[in-house]
Parts: C-alpha cells; sequence; structure tokens
C-alpha cells in the first residue's frame, strides 16, 4: 500500500510545472532523447539528494531562512542566463544528425541538477510529502518505501515526456519550435523573478 500510495504521488508531480520542467522540454526537443534521459536523471539524482537532505535534516536545512535566501538567489540567477539564453541564442534542432560527445551529457545532467536543487520549493514540496508519509505510515521502512515510491513515479513521468518529444520533434516546425523556446526563456525568467522576491521576502 505505501509503495502505490508514494507513487501515484510521483505521477501526480507530472502536473507540478516549475523551471526544470521546461529545461528538460528544451533539451529534449534540441538534442533528442538521450540527451533528455540524461537531464531526466540528473533531475532524478537531485530529487533524491533533496529527499535525502529533508527527511534527515529538514528542520536544520532552512533554519533562520539563511540557505533558503542563498538556494532562491542562486538559483533566480542561473533561471536567468538560461532564460536569456533561450530567447536571445535559441538553438534549433536540425535534419541533420548531430553528435552528442559524452561531455555533453554530462552538461545536460549537471544543469538539470542544479536547476531542481536550487529551487527551494522543491524542498518544499518534498517535506511536503515527507510530512504527509509519516503521517500515514508509522513504521520507518514504510516511510522509505513511500519515498522511494514517489521518486520512482517522478523518473517515471519524466522518462514519458523526454518520449513525448521526441515523436513532438518529428513533426513540428523550425518557426515554431522558435517560438517556443522563447515562450520557455520568459517562463524562466518569470520564475528567477519569483525566486528572487522569495528570497527578499524572506
Amino acid at each position: 500500500m505505501a509503495f502505490l500510495h508514494g507513487y501515484g504521488f510521483g505521477l501526480l508531480m507530472a502536473f507540478f510545472i516549475g523551471p526544470v520542467f521546461f529545461y528538460l522540454l528544451q533539451t529534449s526537443l534540441e538534442h533528442g532523447t538521450r540527451s533528455g534521459m540524461a537531464a531526466a536523471i540528473g533531475i532524478f539524482t537531485s530529487d533524491i539528494a533533496a529527499v535525502t537532505l529533508c527527511y534527515f535534516w529538514a528542520s536544520k536545512l532552512f533554519e533562520g531562512g539563511q540557505n533558503e535566501f542563498w538556494l532562491s538567489l542562486i538559483g533566480g540567477l542561473i533561471l536567468v542566463v538560461f532564460g536569456l539564453g533561450y530567447i536571445f541564442k535559441p538553438k534549433l534542432p536540425t535534419k541533420q544528425k548531430i553528435k552528442i560527445k559524452k561531455a555533453d551529457y554530462v552538461t545536460f545532467f549537471t544543469k538539470a541538477f542544479l536547476v531542481n536543487f536550487v529551487n527551494p520549493f522543491v524542498f518544499l514540496v518534498w517535506i511536503s510529502i515527507i510530512g504527509l508519509g509519516q503521517s500515514q505510515y508509522h513504521a520507518e521502512n514504510e516511510v522509505i518505501l513511500f519515498l522511494a515510491a514517489a521518486l520512482l513515479g517522478v523518473i517515471t513521468t519524466d522518462t514519458l515526456k523526454v518520449i513525448g518529444c521526441r515523436y513532438l520533434r518529428r513533426v513540428i516546425e523550425p518557426h515554431f519550435l522558435l517560438k517556443v523556446y522563447r515562450i520557455i526563456g520568459i517562463v524562466l525568467l518569470a520564475f528567477s523573478i519569483r525566486l528572487f522576491w522569495h528570497a527578499f521576502t524572506l
């Protein structure tokens, strides 16, 4: 029961539209399925790190608001850089097969990890899910199973997004994709403003 409950919550997190969703979309459309999966694994890894931190040190993590301030500030700056890049220097996919180097996969992984990890709202969501699990299940192994299943649900939905982009990439027109990238850039800038606002109103 704990597994199914947690997995269901992980699937529902697909409807949380944050900056990392748009980075995953852009990477998959621009660089293909493998690159998108590298980004998805980066998100998954950062979620594991966030869950671990929240599970063992949640009370200390945001003590006094100091760590939350720096996470919001750094996250906002990263989103500004990404957002401006998508608006002014979007790279459209071509019909020619582009060779992706191993170092590029590391870059996609790292960027996705950072975009997700420096977003304090990710921690707040996981703290809420951990609280829910602990309120529903009193045995520690059941709570851990609940959280592991939630993480599995997240990587499942991210994988489906990447696969969906694979088919979308085949039919979407370059000029329309250019507009999509610019919209993504504007959305990322909007998220950066939200993070800056959160940082300076703590």
